[in-house]
């Protein structure tokens, strides 16, 4: 099954982005390669989206909807391990809106096009999930991270509309972070260097964190389960996370 992380056309991409390497492995490296890392869904195949360009900067609403809805009947999965920190209410707009419903509608050949959104790193500020639309949306499965433990990270959004959560790093707390794939050398968030490729890969004090890295744990499952039986529709996989989750701490 396919993935779509983040993407659009045109837009010149700053020299230092390596997020999305690093989600991407996570939900999909290739497997049984004697290589690195495997990813979840180590045979899935894989699509990326750019979404932000040079300085952050994101682009129109217009392009927003296209990327949703792009590809609905081939792409079974959608993991957006993105969003915006400044305004405490991010909204979708009216075209953003319509190419999410047309995925989780029509995607698939009406069965729906699994959404999996991180719930966001603003915790410690007061972050809600509940604030960000593309997360509240119902339809769509919102992802939390929690330490290895099972306790929440501590930067981990509280929110109504959270389904579910995925083990991740918190350093504040002394847990490590997700070892996963990274951008080639001093491109990629593990600049150190080495005499052999250890340095394309995020491990130890350069793993991934946040829930960022929570998120495509859930695309990946989502897309085993869709392997197991692609008939199931994107409320099944749903039903199916939130049925066969467990609570680790009760406290």
């Amino acid at each position: 099954h396919n993935f779509v992380t983040d993407r659009t056309d045109g837009l010149p991409v700053a020299d230092d982005q390596s997020h999305g390497t690093a989600v991407a492995g996570i939900a999909a490296a290739s497997g049984d390669n004697n290589r690195g890392v495997a990813g979840v869904a180590p045979r899935a195949q894989l699509a990326s989206w750019v979404i932000f360009g040079s300085g952050d900067s994101i682009v129109n609403e217009e392009r927003l909807g296209d990327m949703f809805q792009f590809a609905s009947n081939i792409v079974s999965v959608q993991n957006h391990s993105w969003g915006n920190a400044d305004p405490p209410q991010l909204g979708a707009a009216l075209l953003e809106r319509i190419g999410l419903t047309n995925a989780l509608t029509k995607g698939r050949d009406g069965k729906g096009v699994v959404i999996v959104r991180s719930g966001g790193n603003n915790r410690g500020n007061g972050g809600d999930t509940n604030d960000d639309e593309y997360a509240a949306d119902p339809r769509a499965i919102a992802v939390a991270a929690v330490r290895t433990d099972g306790r929440a990270a501590s930067y981990s959004n509280v929110g109504a509309c959270l389904l579910v959560a995925a083990p991740s790093g918190d350093r504040l707390e002394g847990f490590a972070g997700i070892v996963t794939t990274d951008r080639l050398g001093t491109l990629g968030e593990n600049r150190i260097p080495s005499l052999d490729d250890s340095a394309d890969y995020g491990f130890d004090a350069n793993a991934f964190s946040g829930t960022s890295a929570a998120a495509p744990q859930i695309s990946g499952l989502a897309a085993l389960l869709l392997s197991a039986n692609p008939a199931l529709t994107s409320r099944d996989v749903q039903q199916i996370l939130l049925l066969s989750a467990r609570h680790f701490d009760l406290a």
